[in-house]
């Protein structure tokens, strides 16, 4: 793969596109799924956001938090690095994509969902015995039976989400300020 500019990013930005950098794909049968999309923000008309699908699960960070010239730009990106006690991250434009990256915005539910709640995270990195318990508590409190796997939660870290449940076997969303995810429950 052949790389345009590498670029340097540090602070809130950083920690956002480690966030988002979660979800890219590393199944080299779909390489569709190894990049990061950025693009044009939806709620900012001067900003942009980012996007990594790996096929079970989704993450978006709109709008970016681009304080100066970073020389983020529309387009793919390969992330390569963070550095989390630097709050520093490294990416890599992918200038001539040999694929078009994922519809992504089919997998987002359009319609009202039938359950929403806000329930604080508290994964930290560390051992999650009683945190998994919650959590499993807060799952058994959807309308019907929903298994998510564990993991996947652990990578949207801590704070209050809100949570929007839709359906059985339908994506679930978690929504913290700029953050979103959208996580496909195990078939249950």
């Amino acid at each position: 793969m052949i790389y345009g500019k590498f670029i340097e990013v540090t602070g809130e930005l950083a920690y956002q596109l480690n966030f988002i950098s979660k979800t890219i794909g590393n199944d080299p049968e779909r390489p569709i799924f190894h990049n990061i999309l950025i693009e044009k923000s939806e709620i900012d008309e001067k900003g942009l956001k980012a996007v990594a699908v790996d096929g079970k699960r989704m993450h978006i960070v709109d709008p970016l938090a681009i304080e100066t010239d970073e020389g983020l730009k529309e387009g793919r990106w390969r992330f390569l690095k963070y550095k989390p006690k630097l709050r520093t991250a490294w990416m890599a434009e992918i200038p001539h994509p040999s694929y078009e990256f994922v519809n992504y915005k089919k997998a987002i539910p359009t319609i009202e969902p039938s359950f929403i709640e806000d329930f604080e995270l508290g994964f930290t990195g560390e051992y999650y015995g009683g945190e998994l318990a919650r959590v499993l508590h807060f799952l058994n409190s959807f309308p019907e039976p929903t298994v998510i796997n564990p993991y996947f939660l652990a990578d949207l870290g801590f704070g209050t989400w809100t949570v929007s449940w839709y359906e059985r076997n339908k994506a679930v969303v978690f929504e913290k300020e700029e953050y979103k995810a959208i996580i496909m429950p195990c078939k249950t």
